[in-house]
């Protein structure tokens, strides 16, 4: 999920270093699994997504979409995101 969102961040023009603290920022403040669904959504409908990666997020967004509440922010704590940093940039 992180890797996705830094993606979507840097190709969107930041930086690697600004894109991965939005992407931390967005799972530790704003990724409930609603907002997750959503990425994944929009992650399988890219025309250019592999069929083996396309069944990997179909399962898990059955799993989201099966969760009571859509409301929880499942990666909000810090051991899901602190330890990953840019090196070599």
């Amino acid at each position: 999920m992180l890797a996705i969102k830094f993606y979507q961040e840097y190709l969107g023009g930041e930086t690697a270093a600004v894109a991965l603290h939005k992407a931390k920022n967005w799972l530790r403040f704003e990724a409930t699994w609603g907002e997750i669904a959503k990425v994944y959504q929009c992650c399988l409908s890219h025309p250019s997504l592999a069929d083996n990666n396309r069944g990997i997020l179909s399962k898990a967004l059955g799993r989201i979409e099966r969760q009571e509440n859509s409301e929880v922010m499942p990666f909000s704590d810090v051991y899901y995101w602190s330890s990953l940093v840019i090196s070599g940039y």
